[in-house]
Protein backbone atom coordinates (compact mmCIF):
# COMPACT_ATOMS: atom_id res chain seq x y z
CA UNK A 1 0.00 0.00 0.00
CA UNK A 2 1.34 3.43 -1.00
CA UNK A 3 1.11 5.93 1.89
CA UNK A 4 2.75 9.32 1.30
CA UNK A 5 5.15 7.91 -1.26
CA UNK A 6 6.20 4.91 0.83
CA UNK A 7 5.16 1.30 0.20
CA UNK A 8 3.79 -0.57 3.22
CA UNK A 9 2.80 -4.24 3.39
CA UNK A 10 -0.31 -4.61 5.52
CA UNK A 11 -1.18 -7.79 7.39
CA UNK A 12 -4.49 -7.95 9.21
CA UNK A 13 -6.14 -10.30 11.69
CA UNK A 14 -9.94 -10.33 11.87
CA UNK A 15 -11.65 -10.39 15.25
CA UNK A 16 -13.97 -13.40 15.60
CA UNK A 17 -17.57 -12.42 14.88
CA UNK A 18 -16.78 -9.13 13.10
CA UNK A 19 -18.86 -9.83 10.00
CA UNK A 20 -21.79 -11.26 11.95
CA UNK A 21 -21.73 -8.31 14.35
CA UNK A 22 -21.95 -5.76 11.52
CA UNK A 23 -24.68 -7.72 9.75
CA UNK A 24 -26.88 -8.23 12.81
CA UNK A 25 -26.32 -4.70 14.15
CA UNK A 26 -27.40 -3.31 10.77
CA UNK A 27 -30.83 -4.90 11.32
CA UNK A 28 -31.42 -2.53 14.25
CA UNK A 29 -29.09 0.44 13.70
CA UNK A 30 -27.65 2.59 10.95
CA UNK A 31 -24.07 1.29 11.23
CA UNK A 32 -21.19 3.69 10.70
CA UNK A 33 -17.59 2.46 10.59
CA UNK A 34 -15.71 5.23 12.40
CA UNK A 35 -11.93 4.89 12.54
CA UNK A 36 -8.98 7.20 13.10
CA UNK A 37 -7.08 5.24 10.45
CA UNK A 38 -6.33 6.64 7.00
CA UNK A 39 -9.01 6.01 4.38
CA UNK A 40 -6.54 4.50 1.91
CA UNK A 41 -5.68 1.88 4.54
CA UNK A 42 -9.06 1.21 6.17
CA UNK A 43 -11.34 1.47 3.13
CA UNK A 44 -9.90 -1.60 1.30
CA UNK A 45 -10.13 -3.57 4.55
CA UNK A 46 -13.80 -2.70 4.89
CA UNK A 47 -14.41 -3.78 1.28
CA UNK A 48 -13.24 -7.23 2.37
CA UNK A 49 -14.91 -7.24 5.78
CA UNK A 50 -18.25 -5.84 4.62
CA UNK A 51 -18.61 -6.68 0.91
CA UNK A 52 -22.41 -6.34 1.00
CA UNK A 53 -22.31 -2.81 2.43
CA UNK A 54 -24.19 -3.61 5.65
CA UNK A 55 -22.40 -0.65 7.24
CA UNK A 56 -24.14 2.42 5.85
CA UNK A 57 -21.16 4.79 6.05
CA UNK A 58 -17.42 4.86 6.63
CA UNK A 59 -15.72 7.73 8.44
CA UNK A 60 -11.95 8.05 8.68
CA UNK A 61 -9.21 10.19 10.23
CA UNK A 62 -10.30 13.28 8.29
CA UNK A 63 -13.70 13.06 9.99
CA UNK A 64 -12.23 12.97 13.52
CA UNK A 65 -11.64 15.96 15.77
CA UNK A 66 -7.97 16.42 16.66
CA UNK A 67 -7.67 17.60 20.25
CA UNK A 68 -5.02 17.25 22.96
CA UNK A 69 -2.85 15.24 20.59
CA UNK A 70 -5.40 12.54 19.70
CA UNK A 71 -8.10 11.94 17.12
CA UNK A 72 -11.50 12.01 18.84
CA UNK A 73 -14.74 10.70 17.32
CA UNK A 74 -17.23 13.49 17.97
CA UNK A 75 -20.63 11.81 17.71
CA UNK A 76 -22.40 15.16 17.57
CA UNK A 77 -21.02 15.59 14.02
CA UNK A 78 -23.04 12.61 12.78
CA UNK A 79 -26.15 14.76 12.59
CA UNK A 80 -28.20 12.30 14.64
CA UNK A 81 -29.99 12.68 17.98
CA UNK A 82 -27.50 11.42 20.56
CA UNK A 83 -30.26 9.55 22.37
CA UNK A 84 -30.17 7.15 19.41
CA UNK A 85 -26.38 6.83 19.04
CA UNK A 86 -23.98 4.28 20.54
CA UNK A 87 -20.28 3.81 19.90
CA UNK A 88 -18.43 0.52 20.39
CA UNK A 89 -14.72 1.24 20.86
CA UNK A 90 -11.72 -0.05 22.77
CA UNK A 91 -10.14 3.40 23.16
CA UNK A 92 -11.67 5.69 25.84
CA UNK A 93 -9.98 8.69 24.23
CA UNK A 94 -11.97 8.06 21.05
CA UNK A 95 -15.29 8.75 22.79
CA UNK A 96 -14.09 11.21 25.43
CA UNK A 97 -16.59 13.85 24.22
CA UNK A 98 -19.63 11.57 24.65
CA UNK A 99 -18.70 8.80 27.14
CA UNK A 100 -22.37 8.36 28.04
CA UNK A 101 -22.95 6.90 24.56
CA UNK A 102 -20.09 4.43 24.76
CA UNK A 103 -20.22 0.66 25.01
CA UNK A 104 -16.57 -0.20 25.76
CA UNK A 105 -14.98 -3.31 24.33
CA UNK A 106 -11.65 -4.84 25.28
CA UNK A 107 -8.67 -4.48 22.97
CA UNK A 108 -8.19 -7.49 20.72
CA UNK A 109 -4.85 -8.65 19.32
CA UNK A 110 -4.89 -12.27 18.19
CA UNK A 111 -7.08 -14.42 20.46
CA UNK A 112 -9.13 -16.44 17.99
CA UNK A 113 -11.32 -17.74 20.84
CA UNK A 114 -12.45 -14.20 21.68
CA UNK A 115 -16.25 -13.90 22.18
CA UNK A 116 -16.66 -10.19 22.92
CA UNK A 117 -18.51 -9.25 19.73
CA UNK A 118 -20.90 -12.17 20.15
CA UNK A 119 -21.50 -11.14 23.78
CA UNK A 120 -22.23 -7.54 22.73
CA UNK A 121 -24.95 -8.47 20.25
CA UNK A 122 -27.72 -8.94 22.88
CA UNK A 123 -26.74 -5.57 24.37
CA UNK A 124 -26.96 -3.86 20.96
CA UNK A 125 -30.35 -5.46 20.32
CA UNK A 126 -31.56 -4.37 23.78
CA UNK A 127 -30.39 -0.77 23.24
CA UNK A 128 -32.22 -0.66 19.90
CA UNK A 129 -35.50 -1.09 21.78
CA UNK A 130 -34.91 1.80 24.21
CA UNK A 131 -36.19 5.36 23.74
CA UNK A 132 -32.84 6.80 24.93
CA UNK A 133 -29.69 4.67 24.87
CA UNK A 134 -27.82 6.80 27.43
CA UNK A 135 -29.73 5.90 30.62
CA UNK A 136 -29.94 2.32 29.37
CA UNK A 137 -26.15 2.22 28.94
CA UNK A 138 -25.77 3.69 32.44
CA UNK A 139 -27.93 0.89 33.87
CA UNK A 140 -25.83 -1.69 32.07
CA UNK A 141 -22.68 -0.17 33.54
CA UNK A 142 -24.08 -0.42 37.06
CA UNK A 143 -24.57 -4.13 36.48
CA UNK A 144 -21.13 -4.66 34.94
CA UNK A 145 -19.14 -1.45 35.05
CA UNK A 146 -15.53 -2.62 35.24
CA UNK A 147 -14.57 -1.74 31.68
CA UNK A 148 -16.33 1.60 31.78
CA UNK A 149 -14.86 2.61 35.14
CA UNK A 150 -11.40 1.94 33.74
CA UNK A 151 -12.28 3.88 30.58
CA UNK A 152 -13.37 6.97 32.53
CA UNK A 153 -10.21 6.79 34.62
CA UNK A 154 -8.07 6.72 31.48
CA UNK A 155 -9.97 9.69 29.99
CA UNK A 156 -9.48 11.77 33.13
CA UNK A 157 -5.79 10.90 33.45
CA UNK A 158 -5.22 11.77 29.82
CA UNK A 159 -7.03 15.11 30.09
CA UNK A 160 -5.07 16.07 33.21
CA UNK A 161 -1.69 15.13 31.79
CA UNK A 162 -2.40 16.75 28.42
CA UNK A 163 -3.45 19.97 30.15
CA UNK A 164 -0.32 20.06 32.32
CA UNK A 165 2.03 19.40 29.41
CA UNK A 166 0.28 21.46 26.74
CA UNK A 167 3.13 23.96 26.47
CA UNK A 168 5.87 21.36 26.27
CA UNK A 169 6.56 19.78 22.87
CA UNK A 170 8.74 17.01 24.28
CA UNK A 171 6.20 16.15 26.98
CA UNK A 172 3.37 16.17 24.44
CA UNK A 173 5.34 13.73 22.28
CA UNK A 174 5.58 11.39 25.27
CA UNK A 175 1.83 11.69 25.85
CA UNK A 176 1.13 10.93 22.19
CA UNK A 177 3.25 7.78 22.46
CA UNK A 178 1.38 6.73 25.61
CA UNK A 179 -1.98 7.30 23.95
CA UNK A 180 -0.94 5.36 20.86
CA UNK A 181 0.06 2.42 23.03
CA UNK A 182 -3.20 2.66 24.97
CA UNK A 183 -5.19 2.48 21.73
CA UNK A 184 -4.12 -1.11 21.09
CA UNK A 185 -3.94 -2.16 17.44
CA UNK A 186 -7.59 -2.38 16.41
CA UNK A 187 -8.08 -0.18 13.30
CA UNK A 188 -11.86 -0.42 12.89
CA UNK A 189 -14.50 0.82 15.29
CA UNK A 190 -18.24 1.25 15.06
CA UNK A 191 -20.75 3.99 15.76
CA UNK A 192 -24.42 3.14 15.40
CA UNK A 193 -27.51 5.29 15.12
CA UNK A 194 -31.13 4.15 15.15
CA UNK A 195 -32.73 4.57 11.74
CA UNK A 196 -35.56 7.09 11.71
CA UNK A 197 -38.08 6.62 8.92
CA UNK A 198 -39.35 10.18 9.19
CA UNK A 199 -35.93 11.85 9.06
CA UNK A 200 -33.84 12.25 5.91
CA UNK A 201 -30.26 11.28 6.88
CA UNK A 202 -28.69 14.25 5.12
CA UNK A 203 -26.10 15.39 7.70
CA UNK A 204 -23.96 12.26 7.37
CA UNK A 205 -24.34 12.32 3.61
CA UNK A 206 -23.19 15.93 3.44
CA UNK A 207 -20.23 15.07 5.64
CA UNK A 208 -19.00 12.07 3.67
CA UNK A 209 -19.89 13.61 0.29
CA UNK A 210 -16.72 15.70 0.72
CA UNK A 211 -14.76 12.45 0.57
CA UNK A 212 -16.38 10.18 -2.10
CA UNK A 213 -14.19 7.20 -1.14
CA UNK A 214 -15.87 7.08 2.26
CA UNK A 215 -19.32 6.38 0.83
CA UNK A 216 -20.14 2.71 0.41
CA UNK A 217 -21.53 1.55 -2.91
CA UNK A 218 -24.98 1.11 -1.38
CA UNK A 219 -25.11 4.84 -0.52
CA UNK A 220 -23.19 6.43 -3.38
CA UNK A 221 -26.28 7.00 -5.53
CA UNK A 222 -28.17 8.44 -2.56
CA UNK A 223 -25.29 10.79 -1.83
CA UNK A 224 -25.24 12.06 -5.40
CA UNK A 225 -29.00 12.56 -5.34
CA UNK A 226 -28.67 14.47 -2.05
CA UNK A 227 -25.94 16.67 -3.52
CA UNK A 228 -28.14 17.44 -6.54
CA UNK A 229 -31.06 18.36 -4.28
CA UNK A 230 -28.86 20.62 -2.19
CA UNK A 231 -27.50 22.30 -5.32
CA UNK A 232 -31.00 22.92 -6.63
CA UNK A 233 -32.14 24.65 -3.43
Amino acid sequence: MDIEGKIFYIYVLKRPGAEEFIARASEHFEVVIYTASLAKYADPLMDLLDPDGKAAFRLFREHCTFTSGVFVKDLSLLGRNLKDVIIVDNSPMAYMLQPENAVPIQTWIDDMKDKQLFQLLPIVEYLARTSDVRPAIKRLRLENGTNYAQALKMIQIFKNVARLTQASTSSQAKINTWVENAHGIIPIHIAMTKPAADVEPKPILRLVAQYPSTITSSNRDSARKDENLNGAN
